[in-house]
C-alpha cells in the first residue's frame, strides 16, 4: 500500500470533519473519523476505511467486531455527497441525511426529537435502498470534537451527552457481555444506556491500495499520490 500525502485530509467537506459519536448504533461501534479518508478535490467523493479511525467497544463482542473490520473491509468509495449536500450515500441501502434548520425530526410517540443543524447527521437505510419500504434501521450521528481554528481541540456540547453516558453503570452479561440472555426484560433497555468507557482504536493514515490509487489516477478531480 501507498501512504498518501497528509494534505489529502484538506479537501474533507467542512460539515464532515472532526470525531462523531455513533448515538445509538446497537453495533458495538462508537466513534468515527471521516476526516481521516480519502476525498477529491471538490470534497464530493471520499474513500474510507471502517477498521482505521473507527472505534469499537473492548469487549470480546466489540474485539470480534474489529478483528473482521481487519480481514473483510476494504477502503470503499461509499462517500458520495449528492449536488445539495443534503444526501450522503454509503452504498445502496445506507445513507447519511444531513439535518438543517429547515428539518423537524419525530420520535415514535410523535413528540419533537432535538437535534442541532450542522452538528448533527441522520444515520438510516432503507430495505433495498427504498424509502417506500420505510426505514430498517437509523441513528444519530452527533459531532462531539473538532479542531479550531489554531489546531486546538474544541468539544461541542454533544461530548457531555456521551461522557455521561461512558459513566453510567453498565448492566453485565455473561461470557465477557457477549450474551445478555441472564438479563431480565426490565433491565434489558439499560444495555443500550451505558457506553464501554474503554474502545478500541487502529489509529493512523488510511492507506489506499495499488488498485485504488491506480482507478482514481485516472479520474479528474483528485490529488496525484505519488
Amino acid at each position: 500500500m501507498m501512504q498518501p500525502p497528509a494534505a489529502d485530509m484538506n479537501y474533507c467537506p467542512e460539515f464532515l470533519r472532526g470525531v462523531w459519536w455513533m448515538k445509538d448504533n446497537i453495533a458495538n461501534e462508537t466513534c468515527v473519523f471521516l476526516e481521516s479518508g480519502h476525498w477529491n478535490e471538490a470534497g464530493t467523493e471520499g474513500w474510507k476505511w471502517g477498521f482505521v479511525n473507527w472505534t469499537t467497544g473492548s469487549n470480546w463482542l466489540g474485539s470480534l467486531l474489529l478483528y473482521w473490520k481487519s480481514a473483510a473491509t476494504r477502503p470503499q468509495r461509499s462517500w458520495q455527497i449528492s449536488a445539495d449536500r443534503k444526501w450522503i450515500a454509503l452504498g445502496q441501502e445506507d445513507y447519511v441525511y444531513v439535518l438543517g434548520p429547515e428539518d423537524q425530526l419525530v420520535d415514535s410517540k410523535g413528540e419533537a426529537y432535538p437535534f442541532v443543524p450542522g452538528q448533527d447527521l441522520l444515520r438510516i437505510t432503507f430495505p433495498e435502498g427504498d424509502p417506500k419500504q420505510g426505514i430498517f434501521y437509523q441513528y444519530m450521528m452527533r459531532r462531539v470534537a473538532q479542531k479550531g481554528a489554531n489546531g486546538e481541540v474544541v468539544k461541542t456540547a454533544a461530548y457531555q451527552d456521551l461522557l455521561e453516558r461512558v459513566q453510567r453503570p453498565a448492566v453485565d452479561g455473561c461470557c465477557y457481555n457477549l450474551f445478555l440472555c441472564n438479563i431480565s426484560d426490565e433491565q434489558y433497555p439499560l444495555v443500550y444506556d451505558a457506553l464501554d468507557d474503554h474502545q478500541l482504536l487502529i489509529p493512523g493514515p488510511e492507506e489506499l491500495p495499488k488498485e485504488i490509487l491506480d482507478l482514481i489516477a485516472n479520474e479528474p478531480g483528485w490529488p496525484s499520490y505519488k
